[in-house]
């Protein structure tokens, strides 16, 4: 028996019931004949992103210049080593805490640093306060209605929650993941798959957006589409200087792309 079925693309396979809102894309002609594909008739392709994950510091809020800022400044204290906050960021971001101090400096107690660290940033955040990355809030309005958004975060819970509630987004979000409650932090995937779990969406149903190496290496480890926010090459699949250079339309077509 031979027919030509309207197709729907879910993740790396196809069903016959499309999900909610996506992108439908015209396919060369094709038949489906004893599950194989022959290019004569037309099949629809649907690209189903059923959800968009966000890293949390310096995607959502402008809070990863400052742990990398209070990282410097613990660094060149302790060492007198000077290290640039930005270089800090596109090499560390979101990884184990203590893995900076322990890489950085010969100190035999990175935690202890780290805990300097943190106690530093919470320091800066109550004096420099709380700011959104520009275009994120946009981004995010034009997002809620048809897809799930997540956030997976090396930061700790509260300070998640913390920031969440100052930028007044923690509505927005269907869930979020903190790196520190999971086996093991980025670039290893954990946090992305826990993440996908608690938003009841498949990986590969997934686009995630980061501005640290490691997250975007985690990312693609967990067979997620990857999108980095920086100004420079990185291992995402896609790279944009700006979240204002996003929109869901662009998202949904970049995904297609993979």
């Amino acid at each position: 028996m031979v027919y030509t079925p309207t197709l729907w693309r879910s993740g790396r396979g196809f069903e016959s019931r499309p999900p909610p809102f996506q992108a439908i894309f015209l396919l060369s002609k094709m038949t489906l004949k004893d599950n194989s594909f022959n290019p004569r008739n037309e099949i629809l392709l649907y690209m189903p992103l059923k959800a968009v994950i966000f890293d949390m510091d310096g995607v959502l809020s402008q809070t990863q210049r400052l742990h990398a800022k209070a990282q410097s400044e613990i660094l060149e204290e302790e060492t007198g080593k000077q290290m640039e906050p930005e270089r800090i960021t596109a090499e560390y971001a979101g990884m184990e805490p203590g893995t900076f101090f322990e890489e950085e400096t010969d100190t035999e107690r990175p935690m202890e640093l780290y805990s300097k660290k943190q106690e530093r940033l919470h320091h800066l955040v109550e004096e420099e306060g709380v700011k959104a990355v520009p275009g994120v809030l946009n981004l995010i309005k034009g997002l809620e209605d048809d897809f799930t958004i997540g956030v997976a975060s090396g930061s700790h819970p509260e300070f998640i929650e913390k920031v969440l509630d100052s930028l007044g987004m923690k509505e927005n979000f269907d869930s979020f993941t903190s790196a520190t409650k999971v086996g093991n932090a980025k670039p290893a995937p954990d946090v992305f798959l826990e993440e996908a779990k608690r938003l009841d969406v498949r990986p590969e149903n997934c686009l995630v957006i980061e501005d640290g190496s490691a997250g975007m290496k985690g990312a693609n480890s967990a067979g997620m589409v990857s999108i980095g926010l920086s100004k420079s090459e990185c291992p995402a699949d896609f790279r944009v200087s700006s979240l204002k250079e996003l929109d869901p339309q662009t998202l949904v077509k970049l995904y297609s792309k993979v």
